[in-house]
Order: structure tokens, then C-alpha cells, then sequence
């Protein structure tokens, strides 16, 4: 998990970003790992493969999405001067 964080902050510099994402990779990890309690899974090299990919999709849209947004935030920010 700190390792999502250092690399988001490094990479966003927005530390309310670089959180709302870490917020989303917690969430995906508890529900992913939720789903697979329920489904009998164990943990063998197919499902980590599955963690790894789930985790890396959530922080690539997660960190897009929060891009975006402070792009657009701080364009209207300027054009509101």
C-alpha cells in the first residue's frame, strides 16, 4: 500500500489525489479478496496473478481519473481569475 502512495504522490503531487486513489486499491483489495472467500478460492499462483491485475487496473484508472480531475479543477481555478 505505500508503495501505491509514494508512486501516486510522485507522479500526481496531489496528496487528496494520490489518497481517493489509495482509498480505491483498499476497497478493490477488500472486495476482490471478499469474492474469493466467497467462492472458495485458494490462493495459488492463477488468483495472485488475478490480485496483481486487479490491483494495477485500479490504480491505472484511479490515477487517471484523479489526473483529469485536478487538470480540469485547476483550469477553471485560472479561468475564473
Amino acid at each position: 500500500m505505500l508503495c501505491v502512495l509514494i508512486t501516486t504522490l510522485i507522479l500526481i503531487a496531489n496528496l487528496s489525489t494520490c489518497l481517493m486513489v489509495l482509498t480505491c486499491v483498499v476497497f478493490t483489495l477488500v472486495n476482490v479478496g471478499g469474492s474469493m472467500h466467497f467462492w472458495n478460492l485458494t490462493i495459488d499462483t492463477v488468483s495472485c496473478i488475478d490480485l496483481v491485475l486487479a490491483i494495477g487496473l485500479c490504480v491505472d484508472y484511479a490515477a487517471h481519473i484523479g489526473k483529469c480531475t485536478i487538470i480540469d479543477y485547476f483550469s477553471v481555478q485560472s479561468l475564473n481569475k
